[in-house]
């Protein structure tokens, strides 16, 4: 549940950084490798990873937020 709920978190924050909407939908594309998986962010795509760190006692998870063919990101 962590994982998931900061993966969103992650998201949201895309968004609310770039200024979009904030109704702005999010979806679930489809899984990657890895326990990764993609997001849709509006029109834009967001690429979620998840991965343990030696010592560290949660996995650690990052959301990149790309555009889709949209040159002010």
């Amino acid at each position: 549940f962590d994982v998931s709920a900061t993966r969103v978190w992650g998201a949201i924050e895309c968004v609310r950084k770039l200024g979009l909407e904030r109704d702005t939908p999010l979806t679930f594309a489809g899984p990657l490798e890895d326990s990764s998986l993609r997001l849709r962010v509006g029109r834009r795509e967001a690429l979620s990873l998840s991965a343990r760190l030696e010592g560290a006692d949660r996995p650690l998870v990052m959301t990149i937020l790309v555009g889709s063919g949209d040159a002010g990101i």
